[in-house]
């Protein structure tokens, strides 16, 4: 029919938005017919017609479908390096003992909390990691966590050492997801990736 002539002329763009379909106008009818169920219906040129716009269509499909795939698939590696960066940052500065000063990582110690950093000139405190000059006995009898936990600056006590990192590493992850952490979709990857090491020092994630 005439109608099947001009839909088969259609621009691609055009076939695409009515999805291939074909509406029948007789009486009230109204039916959508597919480009498969005319095509079983007519003969000659025009079904060679429609054969070759129902293949464009399949074609144009198929590349949407790829660019949406492609994108998507972008997008998901550009979250995942974000992800990353955060998640390595949490670990560097929030997770991990270091020097406050040069960033070099200690595991432990023993006697005082006013430490001597061996690898640059700078004395911190072991509990709030705070950078003293060269010496940090004179901040003990001022550190927040310490006066927190009621402890003596020297004598060490491992139990107290551990709280005193529990409080320390809480308050800054928590500080980090408010400041950095706005987007959800990111914000829950990089929750999946430090879960458990966050728990592993008893640490809670940040609602």
């Amino acid at each position: 029919s005439n109608k099947v002539k001009a839909f088969v002329t259609l621009p691609l763009g055009r076939l695409r938005e009515l999805k291939g379909e074909l509406r029948c106008d007789a009486g009230a009818c109204q039916r959508m017919f597919g480009l498969h169920e005319v095509a079983n219906i007519i003969t000659g040129d025009i079904y060679e017609q429609l054969f070759e716009r129902l293949h464009e269509l399949q074609e144009a499909e198929m590349a949407a479908l790829f660019t949406k795939q492609l994108n998507e698939e972008k997008r998901r590696l550009e979250r995942q390096t974000v992800a990353q960066m955060h998640f390595n940052r949490i670990t560097e500065d929030v997770l991990t003992l270091h020097c406050p000063r040069c960033k070099k990582a200690f595991v432990d110690f023993r006697h005082c909390y006013a430490l001597d950093c061996n690898a640059c000139p700078c004395g911190f405190c072991a509990l709030c990691l705070k950078d003293c000059g060269e010496d940090a006995h004179g901040h003990l009898s001022r550190c927040e966590i310490l006066l927190a936990l009621q402890g003596r600056g020297e004598i060490f006590d491992q139990d107290l050492f551990q709280r005193g990192q529990q409080m320390r590493r809480q308050k800054l992850l928590e500080e980090y997801y408010r400041g950095y952490l706005f987007d959800d979709t990111i914000r829950r990857e990089v929750t999946e990736l430090v879960k458990d090491r966050v728990g592993d020092l008893g640490l809670q994630i940040p609602k």
